[in-house]
């Protein structure tokens, strides 16, 4: 594959991203607004002090892309293809991330706030210092998932799937956990409320004598 000539871009404004992105693979110190980008494929792209307000991103793949201080607000990035992204000191507010694919994805310094992202897949991600805030969460994938100083505050956890990710010192208290899938080993060092906590005795092989 021919790779993209990169270009710094210093204006404060792009218009039609989606041309841009099929030219250059860089961009920095810009903010996109209201954009639609319609079916990018862009691997290895890079993006530097970006702001993305009202933009959605359709059939997308930004596989081993490099964010570093970027804000989404109030965007669309459902189905997006992030396999392996590397996502730095980056915020999410109010964004939709549904059946997103963050597989191997590296995050670090990220909040994801009142964003709704059910079936999203972040098996054998890296989170250190990574917050969720108010997020949808349901049916998400987890699993293999290394977790450094990472907090989930009054998330929707419905249904997700732990399995084989150390939970140990993941405050749970304030969220949705039923039906949330793990093994015994997972839940070693969680925290839950003491109701959240009787749902694991069958996990954990005790019976409850009437």
């Amino acid at each position: 594959m021919i790779e993209k000539p990169k270009f710094k871009n210093d204006l404060n404004t792009l218009s039609n991203i989606t041309e841009y992105l099929t030219q250059y693979d860089y961009i920095e110190d810009s903010t996109i607004n209201n954009e639609y980008i319609d079916n990018v494929i862009l691997e290895s792209g890079e993006f530097f002090r970006c702001k993305f307000n009202n933009t959605t991103f359709f059939v997308c793949n930004l596989e081993k892309a490099y964010f570093c201080d970027c804000i989404f607000t109030n965007c669309d990035l459902s189905n997006i293809d992030f396999t392996n992204v590397s996502l730095k000191k980056c915020i999410f507010i109010d964004c939709k991330l549904n059946n997103a694919n963050l597989n191997t994805s590296y995050l670090d310094n990220v909040s994801f706030k009142d964003c709704i992202m059910r079936d999203t897949t972040f098996y054998d991600a890296n989170f250190k210092n990574t917050e969720f805030i108010n997020c949808d969460m349901t049916h998400s994938l987890l699993s293999e998932v290394k977790l450094k100083n990472v907090s989930f505050n009054n998330c929707n956890l419905l249904e997700c799937d732990f399995v084989k990710t150390k939970l140990s010192e993941i405050d749970f208290t304030t969220c949705i956990i039923d039906g949330i899938i793990l093994t015994q080993n997972d839940l070693k060092g969680a925290i839950f409320t003491t109701t959240q906590a009787v749902s694991f005795l069958k996990i954990l092989g005790i019976k409850i004598k009437d």
